[in-house]
């Protein structure tokens, strides 16, 4: 068996969702909704049209917090693709705040201008923070936090050199990190341990969101025997408008031309239909096994700065409480 084709069926890689010609077939119309977004009151607009509607008990708000480190980081390519910025306009975080019914919560680290907050980009500083701030919590810690693919690539790397690819926590991964990649929605669960005043990393496990077999929330590879007390789940955001195009030309055009298709990337509805059922069951799953049955009480839910995370996570976060209505 060639080198390319072990790469291609191990759990390196995944099948890449928008490259299903039933998938792209149905986009169309979600994109044109990017489309439409010419300024702040248009965002309005069709955030309350298309993600308003969903949403089942407006007077109960969901908890977000921004966490520090973990968005894209900006190329000079980058610079005329406004999705990857690691920032929120403070206005449009309003918008959001209003329009999907949350409450926002700042960590410390984000930085603020007199228009946006914003984070740098360091996987690094990112997992140091995560260690500190279970070691500073009166009480274990339980996050789904919305993040980046590249960034959690990266991330991925840097965690293997910082536990110098130690068995024990990272047994169940290939070795294969230069070719590994994230897919919308795949997860890295980091299990941790907690003694006093002593943090300490004990796991490392990939969540599938579908394997090449098309079975969601693969977890039955997991690390067993774990001493842990501390789960933090990374979840890449969910396929928005500007993954449908990429960095082809008509999608860099489209970026660069069109305000909200790169400033304000959608997840587009049809996620919503992929999301309803099989998945979010085997979501909760995940969480009962790792974090408790009482997991909807002891779970957080955060995101990066960037407008498609926090997007992500309100859909999520709705759903899993049950207050989302789906058409």
């Amino acid at each position: 068996m060639s080198s390319n084709k072990k790469i291609i069926n191990s759990r390196c890689l995944t099948k890449k969702r928008i490259s299903n010609t039933n998938y792209k077939k149905n986009v169309s119309k979600e994109i044109s909704l990017c489309h439409q977004i010419k300024n702040k009151k248009t965002l309005k607009n069709v955030l309350n049209k298309e993600y308003g509607n969903y949403i089942t008990n407006k007077s109960s708000k969901i908890i977000h917090t921004l966490y520090p480190y973990c968005g894209e980081e900006l190329t000079p390519l980058g610079t005329l693709d406004r999705v990857n910025n690691n920032a929120i306009n403070i206005e449009i975080l309003d918008i959001l705040k209003d329009e999907l019914h949350m409450k926002i919560i700042i960590d410390e680290n984000i930085k603020k201008t007199n228009k946006q907050y914003f984070s740098n980009h360091s996987p690094k500083l990112f997992y140091d923070f995560l260690e500190q701030d279970i070691k500073n919590s009166k009480k274990n810690s339980h996050k789904l936090i919305i993040s980046h693919g590249n960034f959690m690539k990266k991330l991925f790397k840097h965690i293997k050199n910082q536990t110098l690819n130690d068995e024990t926590i990272l047994s169940n991964i290939p070795n294969c990190d230069e070719k590994i990649f994230f897919d919308n929605l795949d997860i890295i669960m980091l299990r941790y341990n907690k003694k006093k005043d002593n943090v300490s990393l004990t796991a490392l496990d990939i969540i599938r969101w579908k394997n090449n077999n098309d079975t969601y929330y693969d977890f039955s590879l997991a690390k067993k025997n774990v001493k842990y007390n501390n789960v933090i789940y990374i979840m890449r955001h969910c396929i928005g408008c500007h993954n449908t195009e990429g960095n082809t030309p008509i999608g860099l055009y489209k970026k660069i031309m069109i305000p909200g298709y790169g400033k304000y990337a959608f997840c587009l509805p049809i996620i919503i239909n992929e999301l309803k059922n099989e998945p979010i069951k085997k979501l909760k799953l995940l969480f009962k096994t790792y974090s408790g049955n009482n997991w909807n009480t002891t779970l957080t839910f955060g995101s990066s700065v960037i407008f498609r995370a926090i997007l992500t996570n309100s859909i999520v976060q709705h759903m899993l409480k049950m207050n989302f209505k789906l058409k």
